[in-house]
């Protein structure tokens, strides 16, 4: 068997049986594409989301939560020097497999945010630049993530107009914004995604009421409280998480 290479990307085989044959192939170059797993977990979420509007037992609804979010640290060396006032807007999606049980998720824009304090002096990239923050400088973090909330819920028979709910999950965030604040000069708003992870992960749990106006739609008035697992930022010498306090506010359809 001989392999000639005619012309880029077309291979003929010449070979020999009971007689000479000749077969050619034209191969198509396929490039790299390194796909983020982020954007991957995000399109497939978007694509079951989106076919389950058509499923039975599904109620959607829309939510603007003001919440006030705030880092504490694992060490002494990094301080919380207090919480940031933020809001969670965007859709709920309720798909109950029982009548007083669901499968909750969503997909919103959260904006949290803290500030710290350094007992040393920290190098940060900011604006694509190194900045030294001297010690005991105040820094203040600004995020905003997609989330993407899955947990369960649970509510009581309606009385009267009223439905109590409580529910527990998990709750993972993907980075889409990030700007730090100090009182130095050279520091303000600045872009600093480069220090902080692409994704946080951690749980949630809450409850409230929901008052029926009729058929199937309804208001909803809550309480959660969302605790991450994972590090916010990228330096090494602590373990900075995120927790979020959030005021429920929507309706459901």
């Amino acid at each position: 068997m001989i392999k000639l290479n005619i012309q880029n990307n077309l291979i003929c085989n010449v070979g020999e049986s009971k007689h000479y044959f000749i077969s050619c192939s034209f191969i198509r170059p396929v490039k790299n594409k390194n796909i983020p797993m982020r954007r991957i977990v995000l399109i497939l979420f978007v694509t079951f989301f989106i076919q389950g509007l058509s499923a039975q037992g599904l109620r959607l609804g829309v939510k603007i939560d003001p919440q006030y979010s705030w880092f504490p640290s694992s060490d002494d060396f990094v301080m919380k020097s207090g919480g940031r006032l933020g809001l969670n807007g965007g859709l709920v999606l309720d798909k109950y497999f029982a009548e007083n049980y669901a499968l909750s998720t969503g997909i919103s824009i959260s904006g949290i945010g803290g500030s710290l304090y350094y007992a040393d002096s920290v190098q940060l990239y900011v604006n694509n630049k190194n900045k030294t923050i001297p010690d005991n400088e105040k820094i203040t973090y600004k995020l905003q993530y997609i989330e993407l909330p899955l947990g369960v819920k649970l509510k009581t028979r309606e009385f009267g107009y009223i439905t109590i709910f409580t529910q527990i999950g998990l709750t993972t965030q993907f980075r889409i914004k990030a700007l730090i604040d100090t009182n130095l000069e050279d520091i303000d708003d600045d872009d600093a995604a480069e220090e902080i992870n692409p994704v946080d992960f951690g749980y949630h749990f809450g409850g409230g009421v929901q008052y029926s106006l009729g058929a199937n739609t309804s208001l909803m008035l809550g309480l959660i409280y969302k605790n991450g697992f994972t590090d916010v930022t990228k330096l090494k010498s602590d373990k900075v998480t995120s927790n979020t306090l959030s005021l429920r506010v929507g309706v459901m359809f």
